[in-house]
């Protein structure tokens, strides 16, 4: 009996039919008013193909349709009739036309009643309206199912492309039709079998929204009891099946579209037959997954036993996962666990299924990791991995192999990992290491004696992390992603560290001895912000941990505790590195330190690389590798900038939400390249502390300022340039793409024309400049080099095609494949003559190539020759397609050709990046000198800027440190407020002034403002840049140190105060008079007598001792009287006016001479918003504090020296002897 189709639908009312349903997570909504039952068919193996287009169409709506495994009962079948003369009446009432007759049993046959699934209407992406289902048992020709389908689905919303609809249907009816075949043959032999129990569909509730920063807890998912797995027919012995296909089929197998569909490709069919619906029979365990402590969640297993039979023997083979150990035995929780293993004892493995045995194989070396398992054309994550992938993306989750799995298409695989890595998640990529030819050919040799020889051997090629990514399409951003190592000795307070760009190969070593806040490593995570850290566990500290935890707290990164041994010695690395014949690299870079067999630094380092050989890096990073020595308070070369520093003056972030809004770099970068924006922001960190080369900078950014064209010129050449570093970073590693080897050239040899094209070289007056843009000096001559290297290849939309004779294998390769060609070609030929007709032609389906496509009316004619043709396929009545014996023969020598061809490729282009690494000092010396080259013109663009006044600084040699600024602006907030802002002059250590200002003015006056931009215009005047004011003078600056605002640290157990004293603590050991220091209010986090004691006891010191530039901002007014430090100290204030009436402060942000009379704190209250009730009490407290205590308004500055002895004299003459006794005790005469 033929089949109109694969499923037939059924309304709510058949929920109670007997079936037993899927359970459902919290996260996949059950059906509420249709189900969708499927009769299972003799021919599972079939049925399954309909499901896996199923699973296509499901991915490409974004939608769900469940296949349940129902339990085998007998009974099932009057139940089945009850419900279904239900489900008659209701679906009469939906004008549906399925009846109860419809789904009736047929005595002693076995049946698949047809029909295409209603869909229910996904409110995210899907919006399909009215698919009725549609059956007629008077119609079952299957030459009728196209229509059928068709017509099922009656509309479709605008965002379901008709091509995907019309896919799924030519797919759904070429799978009814292989179905029809084998039931026409089973339907005699089954005559007087019993209709298997219907399973249920059920559509997946409206889609969940993607919240990959926060994953909710998941809920139970578990598997119903299913019978056993019904026998499947044995396999042809061919490996290209015959098939029957209608003329949409040609087009289908040609859609080479990124479908989620779970259709295996030929290279796993072998192993699926066997494998997918093993143990199917067997229920899965319930798991859920729990939100971890740090950035990303991690999975647990927890598998509650069932009461159900199978459920329980299912427990059984997962109870390794209850319980969890790591591979040498220690459990979860307990000391030394070690979380990236997970052991599986051997008694449980026996139970496994080859395909699971390798599977977790894999993963139980990588339980700590998301594993990809590639499976066909797509990556495969089971079990906990799978929970993770449903729950963060909503990946559709399905049950394959005994084990709960989610899938993504091969061709998407690096945005899906890019999505679990910015999650904070490592992973793990296995992939096929063999072919489908390989396997059989090593099935045949070997004979597939053991289990582990029948699928196809998979190996893990790459762990990708956060800190170590290569490829531009998972970096985050063209910022620097460095991984660092870290080796501490606590003791003693040094540490050792390495830090490496992976991204281009480049290792940077330093070791130093720190204080005990951790300053200097606070000051190197500041200019990195490392997105991975390892740590030795066992020499560790906690004030390091919370530092770095405090550090990047608002950064995404991953904390790797690394095990002692992993930390490998000086010597055990060079040996390591000698194999790469870097050893004499790194051996002129450490000097003096390789004596140190033990140093800190060599264990940092070689922390670093025993981590790339863990994750299978270590090859490809350290091909490419440069080292360099980094020393972050160095200021013999450069401008120091610590860790406050860098955060008080919002360097790179600002300090509201910690974004670059607002930022110094945000201000400075102009670049048009990624790597000339990685060299800026190391300028920025350590900006230039030489006179000399400062100028040259200066130089250079004023005559592009005054040669318009010229700059012009140059961001012309820069624009579009990709990132050259990184490209050129992995064709050193031998792993670049087809293209960057090409794109390398071609954009290396655009901008030495450009720069040959420059008609003005020999004018510039800056010798940087007219270096780097000089063609044969800063940037080499390229042209012979880049020729030599286009002569050896060719390049074509797919591959890189070496030139004739210069690789012989790869040429005899391609003349075999060509001869095999030639022969197939004669042998068209002689077919057309056998024939006598012209029509006959070669159709190639997929994977199915060479199909002798011979018209049905020539085949009527000749059929009698055709005795030893191997039928294929067949159009309809239009043609049939067959082998014939020679070519069967010529397929598969052609198929071993290009399998073989296909492998010399690869090596092929491995051979040309090598040829090309000959010259890589050339290559890199050009970007270096283009780098260059775009952080001056992103200088000269921030310079030269429109609605800003800016100058060139003038840099002076002077004996002690000075600053003459006129104007001078804030460069954010002036870019951002435009004419708005109130520009200030400012004088320090000019013409015998001091260098120390006292600053006092009423809260929110602007004086913090003006602390900062004085130390921005220091910083960009010595990065070579122009600064925003009218006129500046200064003379060099060694460090900047800055104490601002008012911060706790509570996870350090450190208060305010506290902290206050730290950063003052840094001032007083390490300014020099070479410094400029600012602070703010210091002594506001303790009692009024102790803060001010302090506050005056630092500016002593800085005035008296250190003799450096420092603007001090306070509100204790009577600092700036105080004798001892009056004659060191220039006193200013930021102006306001004051409304008695209104009772307001208009505030001018103009920098005055003199102390401010007061903070006015009262007003700024009342501004504020509090209460005029509260200010009002406060006023009457504050007159009544400064009659009852002298001392206190004194120290305020509301009462000075002079005005104590006015009211002495006033009391003398009153003869008020009580308040003059009040008075004589507060006057020191000392003074």
């Amino acid at each position: 009996m033929k089949q109109a189709g694969i499923f037939q639908f059924l309304n709510n009312n058949n929920k109670n039919n007997g079936v037993q349903n899927k359970p459902t997570t919290s996260n996949i909504g059950s059906a509420t008013n249709d189900d969708f039952v499927y009769h299972q068919p003799k021919h599972a193996s079939t049925v399954n193909n309909v499901k896996d287009d199923i699973d296509d169409f499901e991915m490409d709506l974004d939608i769900d349709l469940d296949i349940d495994t129902p339990s085998n009962n007998n009974n099932n079948n009057s139940n089945s009739s009850s419900s279904n003369s239900s489900s008659s009446n209701s679906s009469s009432n939906n004008g549906n036309s399925a009846t109860a007759k419809t789904m009736a049993p047929q005595s002693n046959k076995s049946v698949i009643k047809p029909m295409i699934p209603a869909v229910k209407q996904s409110p995210s992406k899907l919006n399909l309206k009215n698919m009725t289902a549609m059956t007629n048992n008077n119609n079952n020709s299957s030459s009728s199912g196209n229509g059928n389908l068709l017509s099922s689905f009656q509309k479709v919303g605008s965002t379901v492309q008709t091509t995907t609809l019309n896919s799924f249907i030519k797919k759904v009816d070429s799978s009814e039709a292989k179905v029809n075949l084998l039931f026409e043959k089973d339907a005699k032999e089954n005559a007087n079998k019993i209709e298997p129990a219907p399973m249920t569909l059920k559509p997946k509730s409206p889609s969940l929204k993607n919240t990959p920063t926060k994953a909710p807890a998941p809920a139970a998912v578990s598997k119903p009891t299913t019978p056993k797995k019904p026998t499947t027919p044995k396999k042809p012995t061919s490996t290209l099946k015959k098939r029957k296909i209608d003329e949409d089929d040609e087009e289908e197998e040609q859609d080479d579209d990124d479908d989620f569909d779970f259709d295996l490709d030929d290279n796993d069919q072998a192993e699926d037959d066997d494998e997918d619906y093993d143990d199917d029979s067997q229920s899965k365990p319930k798991k859920t997954t729990t939100k971890g402590k740090g950035k990303a969640a991690t999975a647990t297993a927890v598998r509650t036993p069932s009461k159900a039979k199978s459920s329980k023997k299912d427990d059984e083979r997962y109870q390794f996962l209850v319980d969890i150990a790591d591979a040498n035995q220690i459990k979860k929780g307990e000391p030394n666990y070690d979380p990236s293993t997970l052991y599986i004892p051997s008694t449980f493995l026996v139970n496994f299924t080859p395909f699971e045995r390798q599977y977790w194989d894999i993963k139980s070396k990588n339980y700590d990791k998301i594993v990809f398992f590639k499976k066909g054309k797509f990556y495969e994550l089971y079990e906990d991995d799978a929970d993770l992938g449903h729950q963060l993306f909503d990946l559709k989750m399905t049950d394959r192999v005994n084990m709960r799995m989610v899938g993504v298409p091969e061709k998407s695989f690096q945005q899906w990992a890019k999505k679990f890595l910015e999650a904070g998640y490592r992973i793990t990529k296995v992939d096929q290491v063999e072919s489908r030819l390989a396997m059989d050919k090593r099935q045949n040799q070997k004979g597939a004696s053991t289990s582990k020889e029948t699928i196809i051997q998979r190996e893990v090629t790459s762990i990708l992390t956060i800190g170590t990514l290569v490829d531009d399409s998972l970096l985050l951003d063209s910022t620097s992603n460095y991984l660092m190592s870290i080796k501490e000795d606590d003791y003693k307070q040094e540490l050792g560290i390495c830090f490496l760009d992976s991204s281009v190969g480049l290792f940077y070593l330093t070791e130093f001895k720190d204080d005990e806040n951790r300053s200097h490593l606070e000051t190197l995570l500041l200019q990195t912000m490392p997105k991975e850290i390892l740590y030795d566990k066992s020499s560790i500290s906690q004030t390091t941990l919370n530092v770095i935890k405090r550090v990047l707290s608002r950064e995404k990164y991953i904390l790797t505790t690394r095990q002692p041994t992993e930390f490998w010695s000086t010597d055990f690395t060079l040996g390591k590195l000698e194999e790469m014949q870097k050893a004499d690299d790194l051996k002129k870079v450490l000097g003096d330190n390789i004596e140190v067999e033990h140093s800190l630094l060599g264990y940092a380092l070689g922390g670093c690389c025993c981590y790339l050989e863990d994750i299978k890096m270590a090859d490809q990073v350290t091909k490419q590798a440069r080292f360099e020595m980094y020393n972050t308070l160095d200021g013999t070369s450069s401008l120091v900038l610590d860790g406050q520093s860098l955060v008080n003056l919002e360097i790179f972030a600002n300090t509201t939400d910690g974004s670059t809004n607002g930022s110094l770099f945000k201000v400075l970068d102009r670049c048009s390249t990624p790597f000339g924006k990685r060299l800026l922001k190391q300028w920025v960190c350590r900006p230039l502390s030489s006179r000399e080369k400062i100028n040259e900078r200066l130089d250079a950014v004023q005559y592009l300022g005054e040669n318009q064209e010229l700059m012009s010129k140059l961001s012309t050449m820069l624009t579009r340039v990709p990132d050259l570093e990184r490209m050129l970073s992995r064709i050193k590693a031998c792993s670049s793409k087809i293209g960057d080897l090409v794109t390398v050239l071609n954009v290396l040899e655009r901008c030495q024309q450009c720069l040959e094209e420059l008609d003005c070289v020999d004018e510039i007056n800056s010798p940087t400049l007219q270096y780097h843009v000089t063609v044969g000096k800063g940037f080499p001559n390229l042209k012979t080099l880049i020729s030599s290297m286009r002569s050896s290849f060719e390049i074509n939309v797919v591959q890189l095609i070496p030139s004739k004779g210069l690789f012989t294998e790869y040429d005899e390769c391609q003349e075999r494949i060509k001869a095999i060609e030639q022969e197939l070609e004669q042998h068209l030929k002689d077919q057309k003559k056998l024939f006598s007709s012209n029509s006959i032609a070669y159709k190639s389906i997929g994977k199915e190539i060479y199909q002798l496509e011979i018209p049905i009316d020539v085949y009527n004619k000749h059929k009698a020759k055709m005795g030893d043709y191997i039928y294929k396929s067949e159009l309809k009545s239009k043609s049939k397609r067959y082998w014939t014996p020679f070519i069967e023969k010529k397929v598969k020598q052609l198929a071993e050709e290009n399998d073989s061809f296909s492998a010399l490729q690869k090596v092929v282009e491995v051979r040309i990046q090598e040829q090309f690494n000959v010259n890589a000092s050339a290559w890199c010396q050009a970007t270096a000198s283009l780098a260059q080259i775009d952080c001056i013109l992103s200088l000269a663009k921030v310079s030269h800027l429109a609605g800003i006044t800016t100058c060139r600084p003038e840099i002076v040699i002077s004996d002690h440190a000075l600053l003459d600024a006129k104007e001078m602006r804030h460069p954010a907030i002036t870019l951002k407020g435009g004419d708005d802002f109130i520009p200030n002059d400012i004088t320090l250590g000019i013409d015998q002034q001091p260098g120390v200002m006292v600053l006092t003015g009423p809260n929110m006056g602007g004086k913090s403002t003006l602390l900062r931009q004085c130390c921005i215009l220091v910083i960009m005047a010595q990065l070579g840049c122009y600064v925003p004011a009218a006129s500046c003078r200064l003379s060099i600056v060694d460090r900047i140190f800055t104490r601002l605002g008012a911060n706790d640290n509570i996870m350090a157990g450190q208060s305010t105060f506290m902290l206050e004293l730290q950063e003052t603590s840094n001032v007083l050991k390490y300014a020099t008079k070479r410094s400029l220091v600012i602070m703010d209010e210091l002594g506001r986090g303790t009692s009024t007598f102790d803060g001010y004691s302090i506050a005056f006891s630092v500016l002593d010191y800085i005035s008296n001792k250190i003799n450096c530039m420092c603007i001090f901002a306070t509100h204790y007014q009577s600092l700036a009287h105080e004798p001892k430090v009056a004659k060191a100290i220039q006193k200013s204030h930021m102006s306001c006016y004051v409304d008695d009436v209104e009772k307001k402060v208009i505030f001018l942000y103009k920098l005055t001479e003199g102390v401010c009379p007061a903070s006015y704190g009262m007003l700024v209250g009342g501004m504020a918003g509090i209460p005029s009730e509260v200010i009002a009490k406060a006023e009457e407290k504050a007159e009544q504090f400064e009659k009852e205590s002298t001392v206190s308004t004194y120290v305020h500055g509301t009462t000075s020296t002079k005005e104590i002895v006015k009211k002495i004299t006033q009391s003398v003459g009153s003869k008020d002897y009580k308040k003059l006794l009040e008075l004589w005790k507060t006057l020191d005469i000392n003074k």
